[in-house]
């Protein structure tokens, strides 16, 4: 234990995060280790390697006088590379030969490593060292090999060896070659730390299914915007999709909504389509100038288009985890229509907290139920709104999470 009272924490993550980054796991990221810093139990350091950019320096801006800065800015001639690896069939040759990569790839490991090795010595020894994101949870026995009397946490934003599957679900070869591979690796770094955060029901259950002892893992709701807002005026005959499309699930979905049921079903003539979302030029130009489709780029409070939306569409193909984006609409009274994958962790009954969509002919249907029954948006909304503040409650998960992490030490 360090000599001070406070106890020492080391936050590791494969992300910059600041206030007004869009993305929800940042966000979550964000205000736990603001959390951590604003509390007089802890001493705070912290460590990303990043690309030099805005979302670096904003970061060590943000936390330069409340936690120790031991981050590395990864060397401009690795830069091309890393890009390769992660748009290009790189990322699964590699992955092949080591399925971790497929995460974090050898190069942003060697800079996370050397950035572990200057902590120590600059004499900051951690009590407890926390792993944000799967990425670096694979860095879990090399902190242990250098912090032998830490205690090692990690939160899995979300159980990633599920995505994986998702991903290749239809492509035997890398199923038997890399996601199996994945899967064991990922549940064996999990074995070997002390504690587990996850932020859904369904993760949690996931992990106990594949032999991760319940004891070690606690279950902590997520951070987002509870508005709680309520329309104040007319409902528009809109239907909008929240989410950064730089994200392969998010422009994923955005594509066969509009292809799948928008397009094919001229719900132009009903309804228009809304996508709320910064990132991913190509598909805004690709759908540039179809009738009812309205892309607004990044929006500073989405929820003044939830409030007054018809509805939320998340028809996500892939991803795993739970999904910020429908706990903030449904927190607004929007009906959530959306599949197995979009309201995972979430709960609720179909066609009372959400409406089950999975097939073209079902989103058309339940739009145009809504379209014609304004009280059956408001009933449903209503209900939405209810569960969530209900279920959960992100403050109180935070400070319970907390003491824990104060009293492993």
């Amino acid at each position: 234990m360090s000599i001070t009272n406070k106890k020492r924490v080391l936050f590791i993550s494969k992300h910059a995060v600041h206030a007004k980054m869009a993305m929800a796991g940042n966000q979550i990221f964000f205000n736990t280790l603001l959390s951590f810093c604003e509390d007089d139990r802890f001493e705070c350091g912290f460590i990303t390697v990043q690309k030099q950019g805005a979302d670096f320096e904003k970061m060590k801006s943000t936390f330069s006088n409340i936690a120790k800065d031991f981050s590395v800015r990864l060397p401009n001639i690795w830069t091309g590379f890393t890009y390769l690896f992660y748009n290009t069939f790189l990322r699964i040759l590699f992955s092949m030969v080591r399925s971790d990569w497929y995460l974090l790839d050898p190069i942003y490991r060697f800079y996370f490593k050397k950035a572990i090795k200057r902590t120590k010595n600059q004499s900051f020894v951690p009590d407890v060292v926390i792993l944000e994101w799967t990425e670096v949870l694979f860095l879990a026995k090399f902190c242990r090999k250098i912090f032998p009397n830490a205690k090692i946490v990690v939160t899995e934003h979300d159980v990633s060896f599920t995505k994986v599957e998702r991903r290749f679900k239809n492509r035997p070869l890398l199923q038997r070659e890399l996601v199996i591979h994945f899967r064991r690796r990922e549940l064996k770094a999990l074995n070997d730390v002390d504690l587990v955060r996850v932020l859904s029901k369904d993760d949690k259950n996931t992990l106990i299914h594949h032999h991760i002892a319940p004891e070690k893992i606690r279950l902590v709701a997520p951070f987002f915007q509870k508005k709680n807002l309520e329309a104040s005026g007319p409902i528009k005959n809109q239907i909008v999709f929240y989410g950064a499309l730089n994200r392969s699930e998010n422009h994923e979905a955005v594509q066969w909504f509009i292809e799948k049921v928008y397009k094919p079903f001229e719900l132009h003539q009903y309804v228009s389509f809304v996508i709320v979302g910064g990132g991913n030029t190509k598909l805004k130009e690709q759908y540039d100038g179809l009738q009812g489709i309205v892309f607004t780029g990044f929006v500073e409070e989405p929820a003044s288009i939830f409030v007054e939306s018809l509805c939320m569409v998340v028809p996500l193909r892939n991803g795993g985890g739970i999904k910020i984006k429908v706990l903030e609409g449904m927190t607004c009274s929007l009906p959530v229509l959306t599949n197995e994958i979009g309201i995972e962790g979430i709960g609720g009954k179909d066609g009372s907290e959400f409406v089950y969509c999975k097939t073209p002919d079902q989103y058309v249907l339940t739009i145009k139920k809504l379209i014609d029954n304004p009280a059956l948006r408001l009933d449903i909304g209503n209900s939405a709104r209810e569960w969530v503040n209900e279920h959960f409650d992100y403050q109180k998960d935070l400070e319970q999470y907390k003491s824990e992490i104060s009293s492993m030490v």
